[in-house]
């Protein structure tokens, strides 16, 4: 934890009229972050699922095969 940063700064609240504001928002946020920061956060939030959907299997990340076709 920084110690100039006190818990309002951090977690700044707003406060917004209709859906179409906060989703305008959310959408700049998003597109504000790097490519990679998205792609690790869709990455965390499908592990997550997958946990939450099989709390006993342990998947870290997608699973894929490689396959090699020989002309």
């Amino acid at each position: 934890m920084l110690p100039d940063m006190d818990k309002t700064s951090r977690f700044p609240i707003r406060r917004y009229t209709d859906l179409d504001a906060m989703k305008a928002d959310e959408y700049d946020y998003w597109r504000q972050l790097p490519a990679h920061q998205r792609m690790q956060a869709v990455t965390d939030i499908t592990a997550e699922a997958y946990g939450l959907k099989d709390p006993d299997r342990h998947a870290s990340r997608l699973q894929r095969a490689l396959v090699h076709l020989q002309r």
